[in-house]
């Protein structure tokens, strides 16, 4: 939690020391609106990230390692800061912070009389700094269509792994709940397509999908996997390509 205030904070301290060193951009700037709204992300491929926690294989003889089993859409939150330069300019600064909650649950019937659970999450802070282009502008409604590039840094925290397996013969339940592995700063990015349009002013609506990498940058091999629960048997961290979407409610100040 500590990491993840300090990385807010330098990013915020950062962006004021960058406007206020430059007199020129900030005049420039003549609009700014905030928005807010949900976004979703969905690992594309099969790979570790997306395995399930436990193989459905009965070969004992094989090393099997722990999937992630984030596979589907993954929900999240956004806030963002959008920085314009005037009605004439096509260009829009948004810088943002995403919180996603992935979430993986597993059950598996291992005998007629026993079942386990498995429960697997991590949850991501990411700050966001993009440059969006608007590509075609109508009168109607003040519908816009962009395309733009994100810079993307997350803050991707030790997991949580919890298990319950219930033993129906003796009525017993055995319950496990640890941490899994240590935090980690990955950089990414994404390539987005969106459209805007007006509600009723001030208030817009603003839809945009996505693809991209999250650990484009700083990936650490002795780690293994980054959205695996356990590093046995793991020797390397793999891209992790993902597709976006995001609904959002924009307002301009």
């Amino acid at each position: 939690m500590k990491i993840k205030k300090v990385t807010k904070n330098l990013c915020l301290c950062l962006l004021v020391v960058f406007l206020s060193s430059n007199a020129n951009i900030y005049s420039q700037i003549k609009n700014l609106s905030i928005s807010s709204g949900l976004v979703t992300t969905n690992i594309l491929g099969d790979g570790p990230n997306t395995a399930p926690m436990i193989p459905r294989d009965n070969d004992t003889s094989k090393d099997f390692s722990s999937g992630g089993s984030f596979k589907g859409v993954q929900p999240g939150i956004a806030v963002f800061l959008n920085i314009g330069f005037g009605e004439d300019s096509p260009f829009t600064v948004p810088i943002g912070y995403e919180y996603t909650m992935y979430d993986a649950r597993e059950r598996i019937p291992v005998t007629m009389q026993t079942t386990a659970w498995f429960k697997h999450t991590v949850n991501v802070s990411t700050i966001t700094l993009g440059l969006d282009y608007e590509i075609v502008k109508t009168a109607l409604s003040k519908v816009g269509i962009y395309a733009g590039l994100e810079g993307r840094a997350s803050f991707i925290p030790a997991g949580n792994l919890y298990s319950k397996i219930e033993y129906k013969t003796t009525n017993q339940l055995v319950i496990n709940n640890r941490k899994t592995k240590d935090s980690a700063f990955r950089f990414g990015g994404q390539v987005k397509f969106g459209i805007k349009g007006e509600i009723i002013p001030p208030l817009f609506i603003n839809s945009s999908f996505g693809l991209g990498i999250m650990n484009l940058a700083g990936r650490d091999n002795e780690r293994g996997e980054l959205l695996t629960p356990d590093i046995r048997y793991e020797t390397k961290e793999s891209i992790i390509y993902n597709s976006f979407f995001s609904l959002i409610l924009q307002y301009e100040l």
